[in-house]
This record gives C-alpha cells, sequence and structure tokens, in this order.
C-alpha cells in the first residue's frame, strides 16, 4: 500500500502487519462493488465499542466527575454522532454542527482504523490511547 510513512506521520503510528490497516481501509463501505469481509465489518464493531463504548466514556467520566450516568451517556451520544461533533464545554450540551456534509464512510473508517491499531499493537491500551488522545 503507497504512502505508508505519510499515514505513519498522520497516526504518529507504525504498524507492525500493514494487513491489519489494509483490512481497515478496504472496510465494506468505502469499496461496496467488492464482497463484504466479515473481518473488516468486525473491526468496525470494535472500533464502535472500544474507541467509542470505553475511551470516550471514560474521558468524559474523569472530566465531568459530577455527571451522572444520564448525562454522560447523553454528553457520548452527541460527541460520537457521525453528523455532529459537540463542544465539551458547553453544559447544555446542544449539538454543534460541523458544517460538512461527508459520507458515513468517513465514520466507518475512522473507527475501523481505530481498530486495526488496537489489534496490531497486541491490545496494548497505552499505546493506542497515545494514538487518539
Amino acid at each position: 500500500m503507497p504512502r505508508w510513512s505519510s499515514l505513519k506521520k498522520i497516526l504518529g503510528y507504525e504498524f507492525q502487519n500493514k494487513d491489519n490497516l489494509k483490512l481497515a481501509l478496504t472496510h465494506t463501505t468505502s469499496n461496496p462493488i467488492k464482497c463484504p469481509s466479515k473481518d473488516s465489518d468486525r473491526l468496525e464493531t470494535l472500533g464502535d465499542k472500544f474507541l467509542v463504548g470505553a475511551m470516550i466514556m471514560v474521558k468524559y467520566y474523569k472530566t465531568y466527575p459530577t455527571y451522572g450516568a444520564e448525562e454522560l451517556a447523553n454528553l457520548t451520544s452527541m460527541i460520537t454522532c457521525n453528523g455532529s461533533c459537540s463542544n465539551p464545554n458547553n453544559h447544555s450540551r446542544r449539538r454543534i454542527a460541523i458544517g460538512i456534509d461527508y459520507p458515513k464512510v468517513y465514520a466507518d473508517l475512522f473507527v475501523a482504523v481505530a481498530a486495526s491499531i488496537y489489534v496490531d499493537c497486541n491490545e496494548d491500551f497505552n499505546t493506542f490511547r497515545r494514538v487518539f488522545f
């Protein structure tokens, strides 16, 4: 796959097994004319659950110690919505549109790449956290 060095620079991570990244980048939604790969779908699911379900929740659990379960769930939901981002300092927790109409594939690829890094670094939480935070 060309331009590994560019991606390495952007991510701040060098893949030990480039097939992990290749699988994420050839995700079903990015290449709909090919047969779906169960593994790429699995990467997306892992990325969704791990990155969204754990990493973001942990970050805001620590950042907002007075928030209850419902407030944390609402904040996390707004932040991870495909079409929006949120200002975590906005205590009314309103969505702020980013003003870009982008295909859902970008969000799918992001979480698939996240999962490919987690798999590639042998589930080293500190490495994964360094790349994403």
